[in-house]
């Protein structure tokens, strides 16, 4: 069995080819049963973020990387080429959701949501049966380490997602304060968005499909005002900033919703698919920054948390070792299982026959039961530690094959 991801490769894919590769939460169930019924692989967690999608999976046959390759290109009807896809097996692969869960191979280097969106994706695929042995070691120790590493260093102390590095980017240009701020959709990246602009003092409005969970948040931030979305036409004509952040779709802001303007409105779209008709731009007095240009004017200012993280690539090999070492031995699991077994059988069948020929109180038999089960365990003890150390895989593997066979 050998662990492997596929996925979409955010850093050369257009944001047009993205933002339709993206599973929506009624998808991944559907999406799963039809590959896990159509190929050898027994464990699979998909992966969305608000700039990636990406199938995490154990596999037996390299076949199984061609399809669903070519899985993805057919569920979502789009021609993808195979330069614009990644694909890790193995370490590689390791490596890579590690990199990932660290943020080191984020939009915005060190971000902070997606560890939350690994392990959403992860106790989904528990939830609905694709996760199992492998699967839940590697990314069990990836969401650990990613925690470590936050603790560790002054990224935890300086959150950096999207929404700060967007509006920290609106705030070089104008002064917030005081300015009529929307916010469309109140998701993880729309409250962090709130949080940043009411840290700015903005005069913050709110937008949500659900007008019921938009007054539960009035009722935490009693300073932000609340719109219904059938007024946002009306409500951008004097508003400063909009920003949204939905998981809707289709596209909410056409450029027919924007009239002709006399002050600056700056648009942040951290929507994948996106929110924001790109032709609004062609509006006077509008400008939009969609993920990709947030990720290119943010670059320069990234580069010291890159050296922090990547200075943990050496301490990533180690927990690599760490996970090949479990995989080696956890293969040996069914032969000691099998052993085990047998060694109650033998345990069970020799007291029940000193039991009958002898006369023993309580006491001495419960001693009788230790010795025996003690005698019987040390049998197999010697031989399956010198198995486990073995270092010619594919000698250990053919023993571990025979003995299954012979051990009945």
């Amino acid at each position: 069995m050998k662990f492997a991801s596929v996925g979409i490769n955010q850093h050369e894919t257009p944001i047009e080819i993205r933002e339709k590769v993206h599973f929506k939460d009624s998808q991944i169930i559907k999406a799963s049963e039809e590959i896990l019924n159509s190929t050898s692989i027994k464990e699979m967690v998909i992966l969305n973020t608000c700039n990636r999608s990406e199938i995490y999976f154990v596999f037996q046959n390299e076949s199984e990387i061609n399809f669903i390759k070519n899985y993805i290109r057919k569920f979502f009807k789009v021609d993808i080429k195979d330069d614009k896809f990644i694909s890790y097996i193995g370490d590689d692969a390791i490596k890579h959701l590690f990199k990932v869960a660290i943020g080191l191979d984020s939009a915005i280097i060190g971000e902070d949501q997606i560890l939350g969106q690994i392990k959403e994706a992860w106790e989904s695929a528990m939830e609905i049966g694709t996760s199992g042995k492998y699967i839940n070691k590697i990314f069990r120790e990836a969401i650990t380490f990613s925690k470590k590493i936050k603790t560790e260093t002054e990224i935890s102390k300086k959150p950096l997602s999207l929404s700060y590095v967007g509006i920290k980017l609106i705030s070089e240009k104008i002064d917030l304060k005081d300015k009529k701020c929307i916010i469309i959709g109140i998701g993880k990246i729309g409250k962090l968005a709130l949080l940043d602009l009411i840290s700015k003092k903005a005069n913050v409005f709110v937008s949500n499909h659900n007008l019921n969970n938009s007054l539960k948040l009035k009722k935490e931030f009693k300073q932000i005002n609340i719109i219904e979305f059938s007024n946002i036409k009306e409500e951008l004509k004097d508003s400063d900033l909009l920003v949204c952040a939905t998981s809707s779709p289709h596209v909410l802001i056409k450029k027919e919703m924007i009239e002709d303007r006399k002050k600056n409105l700056y648009i942040l779209d951290f929507a994948l698919p996106r929110d924001v008709d790109s032709k609004v731009q062609d509006k006077d007095k509008v400008y939009l920054y969609n993920i990709d240009k947030i990720e290119l004017l943010s670059k320069s200012n990234l580069e010291d948390r890159k050296k922090i993280l990547s200075s943990y690539e050496k301490k990533i090999d180690e927990e690599v070792l760490n996970i090949n070492k479990w995989i080696k031995n956890s293969k040996i699991d069914p032969l000691i299982e099998k052993i085990s077994q047998r060694n109650k059988k033998i345990s069970s069948d020799t007291l029940d026959y000193i039991f009958r020929k002898t006369d023993l109180t309580h006491g001495q038999k419960k001693k009788v039961e230790t010795i025996v089960n003690s005698a019987i365990k040390k049998v197999m003890l010697e031989p399956l530690k010198n198995l486990k150390e073995i270092k010619d895989e594919e000698k250990r593997d053919k023993i571990i094959e025979v003995l299954g066979e012979i051990i009945k």
